[in-house]
């Protein structure tokens, strides 16, 4: 009678995702669009450097009433941009959402509306429009554009987020029949990602003797 043992192992790689997110970051840079073009359209931003941090202390600009528009009279805002937001997000990572929060208020009610929200990559204004409907409150208050599963339209890699250009444009429109005033207090972005980590797992038997004759 022959006995023999059946003894296996196995050694395997399995691959999973680590589900993360950074921020929210505040920005380092606000800065206005094409804020030195006198003959471009578009109301201009002041004080555009307080969207760095909620302080009280707000960049804010004067709409002309809904429909006129001359140069920098105009009742929609040129873009108020927060960028370089210090992400450092892991070489490789996987984008897999963004999420940008905006501090706003109006001086009077039912008069200011979004006109405009999108992102900025390497200084290009990129993606799909998330603006929000309705009109802003006259209170101090955040509001949430795109979130963990959103990628606003775009295929974004961790070199594209990482670098001082990524931002937020931002515009603001009057539709009121009077002079309009608003407030921009703050921005501040989170981003949402996945990475791959290489799991190295072992199985091993001596199996179990069994007999043939």
């Amino acid at each position: 009678m022959k006995k023999f043992i059946l003894a296996f192992a196995c050694l395997f790689v399995s691959s999973q995702l680590m589900a993360q997110s950074q921020g929210p970051n505040d920005p380092a840079i606000g800065a206005v669009s094409a804020s030195g073009c006198l003959a471009c359209p578009g109301s201009i931003w002041n004080n555009e450097m307080d969207v760095c941090k909620s302080d009280n202390k707000h960049a804010d600009v004067s709409l002309e009433q809904a429909g006129f528009c001359f140069q920098s009279s105009c009742y929609y805002s040129r873009g108020l941009i927060g960028a370089d937001f210090g992400f450092s997000i892991p070489f490789n990572a996987s984008i897999t959402g963004i999420m940008v929060e905006i501090q706003k208020h109006a001086a009077n009610k039912n008069c200011i509306v979004d006109k405009n929200l999108q992102l900025t990559v390497y200084t290009n204004v990129t993606g799909t429009n998330l603006a929000l409907s309705g009109n802003w409150p006259t209170i101090n208050t955040y509001f949430t554009y795109g979130g963990s599963g959103n990628l606003w339209g775009t295929s974004l890699t961790d070199t594209d987020i990482n670098d001082p250009s990524f931002g937020v444009f931002f515009q603001a429109e009057n539709t009121d029949g009077n002079t309009q005033d608003c407030y921009v207090d703050h921005m501040r972005t989170t981003i949402y990602y996945t990475t791959t980590t290489g799991i190295a797992s072992s199985q091993s038997s001596d199996g179990s003797m069994k007999a043939w004759s």
